[in-house]
């Protein structure tokens, strides 16, 4: 397994616990160095966010994953979408299962101006 993003996906998973489908942290790797190539323009599409100063709930990362989908044009997997607003500096929430799919809680914002 590519060791790129590792330690972070490790440090994710002791912060947020399970992510999207993943049971467990050796799947939830597997699953970002599956799809790393969409690191890059998740954290593009971050970095024109907004950092509001607290925890929004009304929208969860998985609702969010789906507006950067529409913009950056290309399906995103939700695990990479987490880890790349956790690489960007978002907070983020304990993991909740809505659904059949563990989501967070972020302060991501809007787009800057």
């Amino acid at each position: 397994m590519d060791n790129l993003y590792i330690q972070e996906i490790e440090e994710l998973w002791k912060q947020c616990g399970q992510i999207d489908l993943s049971e467990t942290l050796d799947d939830l790797k597997r699953d970002i160095v599956r799809f790393s190539n969409m690191i890059v323009p998740c954290r593009e599409w971050l970095a024109d966010r907004n950092k509001l100063k607290s925890l929004k709930h009304s929208e969860d990362s998985y609702t969010i994953k789906h507006l950067a989908e529409s913009e950056i044009g290309d399906w995103v997997p939700h695990s990479v979408f987490v880890l790349s607003a956790y690489l960007e500096g978002f907070e983020l929430s304990k993991s909740k299962l809505r659904g059949d799919v563990y989501v967070v809680s972020t302060n991501i914002g809007a787009k800057k101006r």
